[in-house]
């Protein structure tokens, strides 16, 4: 007996009982597109369309016939922009799903612009209030606030939930062992 799963039937599954591993592997797919990796864009596309909407469906929804849409996603399929535009519209619009992109364009080495780029607005359209220029220096200060965060996940009960916040809430208890030890140099601080 096998106590292995083939790993494509694994993510198919995967993809049909969790909404929201299909709406992470949408993502991937257009981040694989925007990131100049077409062909295993379309090979993530396929996988969902073949776990959530079906071929049948999606043929349906953009007018063109299955075997087409089949060639167009396969590894050797060359689909236009338009028809990948198509598709990534239907499978957004049966999924119910909405797509946000932030553009990040390098102006120069010490600064970025970040920009929310509305998938349904006419192209070449940037709403200004959400261009945001932001330094190098600010985008590590805030991945680092970031890593920090999604470092620990913690899992309790509600009265451990409640006697957490507690703790977080009681005021500072003088220590004056803490004290001592902070007031002292460091053994690797040279003294001059």
């Amino acid at each position: 007996m096998a106590l292995t799963r083939d790993f494509k039937t694994t993510v198919n599954t995967r993809m049909q009982s969790d909404p929201d591993f299909a709406r992470t592997m949408f993502g991937e797919a257009i981040t694989l597109f925007l990131d100049g990796e077409p062909d295993t864009a379309k090979l993530v596309l396929r996988d969902l369309v073949n776990a959530t909407v079906g071929f049948e469906r999606l043929a349906q929804e953009v007018e063109r016939p299955v075997k087409s849409l089949h060639r167009m996603l396969s590894a050797s399929g060359n689909p236009t922009l338009s028809n990948i535009s198509t598709i990534v519209s239907a499978i957004k619009r049966v999924l119910g799903l909405e797509v946000s992109l932030l553009g990040v364009v390098r102006e120069r080495p010490e600064r970025t612009v970040r920009m929310r780029i509305d998938t349904d607005a006419p192209v070449g359209r940037v709403n200004p209030a959400v261009v945001d220029v932001t330094t190098d220096e600010e985008i590590a200060r805030q991945n680092r606030h970031d890593d920090l965060a999604d470092q620990r996940y913690f899992l309790l009960s509600t009265e451990k939930y409640e006697e957490f916040l507690n703790l977080l809430d009681r005021p500072a208890q003088p220590n004056p062992g803490l004290e001592r030890a902070l007031s002292r140099k460091a053994p690797w601080v040279r003294q001059l």
